[in-house]
């Protein structure tokens, strides 16, 4: 039987309670996964999280988390899953997202190595509030060049003043 390798949802198609039911049946199969502008909030990333967590999201190559809520919470759940089970994930879309702060920037950074996510090739973190301030735990893991297939890190929307070029 085909498999099911793309899957992209129409903006605010869905919300936390249908992504937990929807995400599990859908994971396995996919390489690419869309859910850009659909409000899943703290719950519906859970959904993702544990979908990694449990090894169903071992084929997942895209993964589009553009503004759907990803706050504090959330992150920390997706993160924390990627310590757990590494992903292939080639490309991770956290753009339009208000994880703006060290904190989260912090666990971001926590993932981005090879042993959480080996394959990855771009990063997109356009306007999530960040700053010259708040970037620098992002900017320190990119200099440890953990992430050795890394071309992209897209940080464009942001709020910076400079300062922030130094340390690229």
């Amino acid at each position: 039987a085909p498999r099911l390798k793309s899957f992209t949802f129409a903006e605010n198609s869905m919300g936390p309670s249908e992504a937990s039911q929807v995400l599990p049946l859908l994971l396995p199969s996919l390489e690419h996964l869309c859910l850009k502008g659909n409000p899943l909030g703290s719950e519906g990333i859970r959904a993702v999280a544990e979908g990694v967590k449990e090894g169903n999201a071992a084929s997942l190559r895209v993964l589009d988390l553009e503004a759907t809520g990803l706050e504090k919470e959330g992150l920390e759940t997706l993160c924390e899953a990627m310590r757990e089970k590494s992903l292939k994930v080639e490309t991770l879309n956290l753009s339009g997202n208000a994880i703006g702060a060290v904190e989260e920037m912090e666990g971001l950074s926590s993932i981005l190595c090879v042993s959480s996510l080996p394959s990855l090739r771009e990063i997109l973190v356009r306007q999530c509030g960040l700053t010259d301030e708040t970037v620098k735990p992002l900017t320190e893991s990119m200099g440890r060049r953990d992430l050795p297939n890394l071309e992209v890190l897209d940080l464009g929307g942001n709020r910076f003043e400079g300062e922030i070029l130094g340390d690229l």
